[in-house]
């Protein structure tokens, strides 16, 4: 063999090996793994935030034979190239794709969702719900058909999220039980006593709405569906040393470990916030009752009159009825942190509840 074709038959052996190097790499390029891609109607919003993912924009060699979604709040997986959620709590979260091809090969994405908190107040001069972000901005608003809304709440009842507000209503007191999507009112209540002030809600059993009425000076606590009465706590009950139940400008709750809970009630005459343990009864023969704990705070002035209160993130928030503001307030001082939410329309605040 002469040298001339022995450098042709190498030459012609380093071509075939190049074209096999490079179909190998070509064949791995498009054997290669899917993509997956999420787009979301919103990242950002309040409770209830509802989120449209979409998983179109996802990739691969091969066909998508599965699009699985974790929300990253708890809730069930969601199926589907394009799905809806729904978040009915404040916090931030981490919405999963992943995408699964025929030949079993998977990738996944994620996307942060971020839910604030929703603040209820109502307007007792314009007969309105209001429905805002923690910055003040305006969600929504509904009309009420009863006059005067002193007290709003947010509670569960047969699984559907609801708020309560309390009414006067030019003394045919009620209280509306209204859709929080649409404004329209479920149901009209008998409202205890006769002078509605506040009202809110225990979401740990014995789980009932608490009111206080200022004619009455009594607590009552009512069954979330019928709204009949099932405790009633007056002055004489609390055997108080220092006026109670004379002036009432708020009522909450908050969870507590181990326990159904704390009422925190604030007597507008002294100003002091007062807390009261749940104690449930301990059998059929018993009832709930209210246990009216040492040390109360006492709230700064600047603040009064208030006309509603609830707690969020450890915080206390009361709505400062003549400044027109709703008022961060340090519980373990009684003074307010600098943080307010202001200027939405109306001039009569009165009721606050902060969904979470």
């Amino acid at each position: 063999m002469t040298n001339r074709l022995r450098r042709r038959q190498g030459a012609a052996a380093l071509l075939a090996l190049g074209a096999a190097i490079l179909g190998v790499v070509t064949g791995c390029m498009w054997l290669g793994g899917p993509e997956a891609v999420i787009s979301a109607s919103t990242t950002a919003g309040v409770v209830s935030l509802t989120v449209a993912f979409d998983g179109a924009g996802s990739t691969a060699p091969a066909e998508i034979s599965r699009f699985v979604w974790d929300p990253g709040d708890g809730s069930a997986p969601l199926t589907g190239a394009a799905v809806e959620h729904t978040y009915h709590h404040a916090g931030s979260f981490e919405a999963t794709l992943t995408v699964v091809t025929v030949a079993g090969r998977s990738d996944t994405a994620t996307i942060a969702i971020e839910v604030g908190p929703a603040v209820w107040t109502a307007d007792r001069n314009l007969d309105r719900l209001y429905k805002l972000g923690l910055d003040g901005t305006e969600i929504a608003r509904f009309d009420l058909p009863v006059s005067d809304p002193a007290g709003v709440a947010i509670g569960e009842t047969a699984g559907r999220l609801w708020v309560y507000v309390a009414c006067y209503g030019g003394g045919n007191q009620r209280v509306l039980r209204v859709d929080p999507t649409t404004g329209a009112v479920d149901s009209e209540f008998s409202a205890p006593g006769g002078d509605p002030q506040a009202i809110t809600y225990a979401d740990d059993e014995p789980k009932r709405l608490w009111h206080v009425d200022s004619l009455a000076r009594s607590i009552y606590g009512l069954d979330r569906s019928s709204l009949q009465i099932l405790d009633r706590f007056g002055c004489s009950y609390f055997g108080a040393s220092e006026p109670f139940l004379r002036r009432p400008q708020g009522l909450a709750w908050t969870p507590a470990a181990n326990a159904s809970g704390h009422l925190w009630y604030l007597e507008g005459e002294t100003r002091r916030l007062h807390a009261l343990r749940i104690v449930p009864a301990y059998d059929i023969m018993s009832n709930t009752q209210l246990e009216l704990l040492a040390n109360p705070v006492e709230l700064s002035q600047e603040l009064f009159p208030v006309s509603g209160m609830d707690w969020y993130s450890g915080r206390l928030w009361v709505v400062s009825t003549d400044e027109h503001r709703i008022v961060e307030v340090d519980p373990a001082t009684g003074a307010p942190t600098g943080r307010a939410i202001s200027g939405w329309q109306g001039a009569n605040a009165s009721g606050l509840a902060i969904q979470q």
